[in-house]
């Protein structure tokens, strides 16, 4: 069975082997192992160096290359400047979550149960009202027949 994780590892791998054995070597043999393990072996992720790479794979295999960097790649400067940038967009993101939370399209449970209510009650009509929508019922099935 083709799994998505299967094919990010299959991304992974075609990304680690574009970059060479220079950055396969800094990674821990059972990484390395596990990933062409996983992966998919008669799946070929094609990845064009002319293009964005990033455009070309899955956001899972970006988040797992940038473990690998943070892990194993980045030195201790860029370590700290990798977390700092993780942490900056983790706060954007949880500052866009009020924003879009269906939760709070109503402000409060009154308006909730105002507007159920409102949808339950069927609005009363008066003698009037009812003799008026009877007739132009009546003329309008009078001309449907007429048309047919």
């Amino acid at each position: 069975m083709v799994d998505n994780f299967n094919i990010m590892f299959n991304e992974v791998y075609s990304f680690l082997n574009l970059l060479g054995n220079e950055y396969i070597y800094k990674l821990p043999n059972n990484v390395y192992e596990y990933i062409k393990k996983e992966r998919i072996p008669n799946y070929d992720v094609n990845l064009n160096l002319e293009e964005n790479i990033v455009s070309q794979i899955s956001k899972n295999a970006l988040a797992f290359i940038a473990y690998l960097n943070l892990k194993y790649w980045a030195t201790s400067e860029e370590k700290q400047e990798l977390i700092a940038i993780y942490k900056e967009n983790d706060s954007k993101n949880e500052s866009l979550k009020p924003k879009f939370n269906p939760g709070k399209i109503f402000k409060n449970d009154n308006d909730i149960k105002q507007t159920e209510i409102k949808a339950l009650i069927k609005e009363e009509q008066n003698w009037y009202t009812k003799l008026k929508n009877f007739i132009l019922k009546f003329f309008r099935n009078q001309k449907y027949k007429k048309s047919n």
